[in-house]
């Protein structure tokens, strides 16, 4: 089904997943050898903190595979740029990062799609065509643009109302709010740093929705948000890391975050219930 006289077809349904069987090797080899690096089928992005070492990952990449996958690496579009000066094209996308920023300023960066991709989908003068376009850039920084165009071309029928997909996106909840949730899950996380230390959480939790008159769960749950410098719980957590690697103690169930002494997770430290001569 995959493979015709040893070769593999291009373009049939089995394609895209054999293709991905065939490239585990390589990326599990690309995990466990650069800092931070992806793969999207031919696409290949790292990054790196010096033109040195980009130009030897460049070339490591290249004889992997040659040496173990019987691959010819395209000859001139592999390049070496500064993320800051010149930004960076991958997968139909122009990313950009903006230099001086931390890991919790707003503004850090933008991505943007080629500039042939953004002119075709102006032309785009119908509703089979602009579909196509709009998958590009609803995940791009290009909201005003998507609703230029639909506007032009009076296409509000088409998506109603342009989304944008973030990852875990829900209604923000202030955190002195928190503490009065009966009890909560927390499903997600990230963790961010600033100079190697960590000083950013953002958590998507869920909490059972209340009938507003008679105050019983109606079997829904409800998603919020909540993002800050929230050390208590950042050490807490980073301690589960530890005993449970690959988020294996996700999701957390019938939680409560309490404000002791800053904001953690009920019964996450160990706190003195009375005062014994040798505490003192």
């Amino acid at each position: 089904m995959s493979f015709v006289d040893g070769r593999l077809p291009i373009g049939t349904p089995t394609s895209p997943y054999v293709h991905h069987v065939v490239m585990l090797g390589f990326d599990l080899w690309l995990r466990d050898n650069f800092p931070w690096a992806i793969r999207y089928a031919d696409n290949v992005f790292v990054a790196t903190a010096t033109r040195q070492e980009a130009n030897a990952a460049k070339w490591r990449i290249k004889n992997f595979w040659w040496y173990e996958l019987g691959i010819r690496a395209k000859r001139h579009t592999a390049r070496i740029v500064h993320i800051d000066a010149a930004g960076t094209d991958i997968c139909g996308y122009r990313l950009y990062r903006f230099p001086g920023k931390g890991a919790t300023d707003h503004d850090k960066g933008i991505t943007l799609v080629r500039r042939s991709t953004l002119e075709s989908a102006r032309k785009a003068d119908n509703d089979r065509s602009w579909a196509s376009y709009f998958g590009l850039l609803r995940h791009a920084d290009t909201y005003r643009i998507m609703q230029q165009i639909e506007r032009d071309m009076k296409l509000s029928q088409l998506t109603a109302r342009i989304r944008i997909d973030r990852e875990m996106d829900a209604k923000n909840i202030p955190m002195q709010n928190v503490p009065q949730l009966q009890t909560l899950t927390l499903y997600k996380y990230e963790i961010r740093q600033s100079k190697g230390e960590d000083n950013w959480i953002k958590c998507l939790i869920g909490t059972p929705e209340l009938n507003k008159e008679t105050g019983e769960p109606t079997g829904k749950t409800l998603a919020y948000e909540f993002h800050g410098n929230y050390q208590g719980i950042i050490r807490w957590i980073r301690e589960l890391e530890k005993l449970f690697p690959g988020k294996e103690f996700l999701p957390i169930e019938d939680a409560r975050i309490v404000n002791e002494c800053g904001y953690i997770f009920e019964g996450s430290t160990n706190q003195l219930r009375y005062i014994e001569e040798k505490t003192l």
